[in-house]
């Protein structure tokens, strides 16, 4: 399938690379590139399938963002300083050469301050979907609320790659592509360390959107479920259920780094091979 725009979370997929992969692949300074050269062969692979006319490489602010202020657990689960960390366990050590691969095949690269990655993508898609059809390269299923008939989800893993279109997300989920931000507001995110309802999961919250639709039509009508101990954790843990939203949802208006005429490619990528482009840039 061809796509107009290509968007890529950094982030993601440097650290599927980086952890991914066996930690042996050195640079001619002896040191580690194996998340590097991971990252640069899905990227040319991912160009050569999808044929885009433009693409961007998003990253995380490195001061975090609004979700922090809204909820201190926000992610307190995720480490705070990879500084103290070894090479072979520190991603961000990769970061300053991975960028000048990006800057020798001419493909943009951004991070904006205080916003996260998903949000950058989020309103790139929201913004440019009427006359693109976008694909979000990630595994983070956050970015799967965004799915609609002109934006698809890649998740690149290899032979077991996915790409996720409103039926996919609805074959895994059980669920239109809008209401994963607030499926997840009631199981939560461990990977967010959002914690959800207690003692309700995945199965119990597709029924409830099925039988009632979106989370505010479930409060509006919590009466009718049936179900009494359901009924009371969810009444129980509304306050918490309705910021798990707000921290989960993609609805942030950003100021854009770029706009799409800057984001046009401007070279044949069939030319160039991951090993030869590393050399090129002097990390072999």
């Amino acid at each position: 399938m061809k796509c107009n725009f290509l968007l890529i979370d950094g982030f993601s997929l440097l650290f599927r690379m980086f952890f991914g992969l066996p930690a042996k692949i050195r640079g001619k300074n002896n040191q580690l590139i194996h998340g590097i050269v991971g990252f640069t062969g899905t990227l040319l692979k991912t160009i050569s399938y999808f044929e885009p006319e433009k693409v961007l490489v998003v990253f995380d602010s490195e001061l975090g963002s609004f979700r922090q202020q809204l909820d201190s657990n926000y992610k307190a689960n995720r480490i705070k300083d990879w500084s103290s960390l070894s090479e072979d366990m520190n991603p961000f050590i990769q970061l300053p050469d991975l960028k000048k691969v990006l800057d020798y095949l001419s493909i943009k690269h951004c991070e904006i301050e205080n916003v996260e990655a998903d949000d950058v993508l989020s309103e790139y898609a929201r913004r440019y979907n009427n006359e693109n059809k976008i694909v979000i390269v990630s595994t983070d299923s956050d970015l799967l609320q965004l799915v609609n008939e002109n934006v698809y989800v890649y998740y690149p893993k290899g032979k077991s790659s996915v790409l996720y279109d409103e039926k996919e997300v609805d074959k895994k989920y059980n669920l239109k592509p809008a209401l994963i931000a607030d499926m997840k507001a009631i199981v939560g995110d461990k990977s967010d360390n959002i914690l959800g309802v207690p003692g309700i999961g995945i199965k119990t919250a597709q029924k409830l959107f099925n039988k009632h639709g979106n989370l505010s039509s479930i409060y509006d009508n919590i009466n009718d479920i049936e179900n009494d101990r359901i009924k009371k954790k969810l009444l129980d843990y509304k306050e918490e259920v309705f910021l798990n939203l707000k921290l989960i949802k993609l609805n942030r208006k950003v100021d854009l780094k770029y706009n799409l005429e800057e984001l046009k490619l401007s070279k044949d990528f069939s030319q160039y091979k991951t090993m030869q482009v590393l050399k090129d840039v002097g990390l072999t």
